[in-house]
C-alpha cells in the first residue's frame, strides 16, 4: 500500500494521496475548494441546538467551519461534502491532514485542544459513516501550519446516527462521502480548512 493520503485542514482539510503515485486531493490544496459540494450540519436534526457556519476564503483556497456546540441535544456540527461518483482510496495505508492552527496554546491554561472526526462514507453502506478521530496538535502561534498522520486502521468507528455498528468495516475502494465533524465540546469553534 502506499503510504498516505493527504488532508489540508486551516485548519486546512485537503486530501493528497502520495507516495508511489500522483498526489490525489479530495478537495481544496493549490486548486482551492469546491465550494458547492459542501455543507453543513447540526444537530437540529436530533433536536439539538449547536450553530456551524460554512465559508469559503481568501479566493476559496481556505474552508472556514465555526459555530457553537451546545451539549443540550445532539452536541455536534459538522461539513459534508459528496462525491460525485465513488473514489477508490484502498491503494493508500492512510490520510494526511494539514491544519493551520486558530488559536495558541498557553502552557499555563490546560484546556484541552480543539478535537476532530474525519469520517468517510462507502457506496455499500451510505448510511453509515466510519470516523477517525484527531485534535488539532498545540502550537504556541496562530496560523502555524501542522499536520496529523490518520491511518486507513483507525476508521473503524462504524455509526448511524449516533448508534454504533460493531460488525460493520469500511470499503475504502468505493467512497461516496467525507465529513468532518466537532463533536460534544462545548462552546464556540473554528476550524479552517
Amino acid at each position: 500500500k502506499n503510504t498516505m493520503v493527504g488532508i489540508t485542514t486551516a485548519l486546512f482539510v485537503s486530501l493528497l494521496l502520495a507516495i508511489g503515485r500522483a498526489d490525489l486531493i479530495l478537495d481544496g490544496g493549490d486548486s482551492g475548494w469546491q465550494t458547492n459540494t459542501w455543507y453543513s450540519q447540526v444537530d437540529g436534526v436530533m433536536g439539538g441546538k449547536s450553530s456551524g457556519d460554512l465559508t469559503f476564503l481568501e479566493s476559496n483556497s481556505v474552508m472556514s467551519f465555526s459555530g457553537v456546540i451546545s451539549l443540550d441535544g445532539g452536541g455536534f456540527s459538522s461539513v459534508i461534502k459528496s462525491f460525485s461518483s465513488a473514489i477508490d482510496l484502498s491503494p493508500y495505508a492512510g490520510f494526511v491532514v494539514e491544519l493551520e492552527t486558530t488559536s495558541a496554546h498557553d502552557p499555563n491554561n490546560v484546556d484541552a485542544p480543539l478535537g476532530l472526526h474525519l469520517q468517510f462514507h462507502d457506496s455499500n453502506t451510505r448510511y453509515i459513516g466510519y470516523a477517525s478521530a484527531f485534535a488539532v496538535p498545540l502550537s504556541s502561534d496562530i496560523g502555524e501550519a501542522v499536520s496529523v498522520y490518520l491511518p486507513q486502521t483507525s476508521f473503524d468507528r462504524g455509526s448511524w446516527v449516533g448508534r454504533p455498528c460493531n460488525d460493520c468495516q469500511i470499503n475504502f475502494s468505493s467512497i461516496v462521502e467525507m465529513d468532518i465533524y466537532v463533536l460534544f465540546q462545548e462552546g464556540p469553534f473554528e476550524v479552517k480548512v
